[in-house]
């Protein structure tokens, strides 16, 4: 199965989905909190382990074009990841660009609710152990915020 994607930057990307866990799982699973239903950007794949049949979400798939975007900037996928995993800072800011794609896309096609409800579950997913932040839902919705407006000036 294989998905199109068309980037910010007006690149094609075709991940083809994976079944299965990504090579760099137990690396992945040492530094960050996975769980089931977790998806895996390793350039030119995603891997989706849980999705037996089940279609992923386009706002989840606009979210990791971004991680396939930052990752092709890479010599390979494995440095990209070396960095993630181990960096913190640059895990931040590789989500915050990822979400922040993810949230404006959602913004741009439903109401004001619906949008405040998506920047609420993309804050404390953000916010979860799962990333290993050290930040609250709080201030991972007022990054999201600022990353958007940053993104909008540039």
């Amino acid at each position: 199965m294989s998905h199109s994607l068309t980037s910010r930057k007006g690149c094609f990307y075709m991940l083809k989905i994976k079944e299965e866990y990504p090579p760099n799982i137990d690396k992945i699973r040492n530094e960050l909190a996975t769980d089931a239903d977790t998806l895996f950007c390793y350039f030119p794949y995603l891997y989706a382990p849980f999705l037996k049949n089940r279609e992923i979400p386009k706002d989840l798939l606009i979210h990791e074009e971004v991680h396939a975007e930052r990752q092709e900037e890479y010599t390979s996928p494995e440095i990209w990841w070396y960095r993630y995993l181990y960096d913190q800072e640059f895990r931040l800011e590789e989500e915050l660009e990822a979400y922040t794609a993810q949230y404006s896309w959602v913004k741009k096609l439903v109401n004001a609710k619906a949008a405040k409800q998506c920047l609420e579950e993309v804050s404390e997913h953000l916010a979860s152990n799962l990333y290993n932040l050290g930040i609250t839902k709080y201030q991972a919705e007022t990054l999201i915020r600022k990353h958007e407006k940053r993104n909008k000036s540039i």
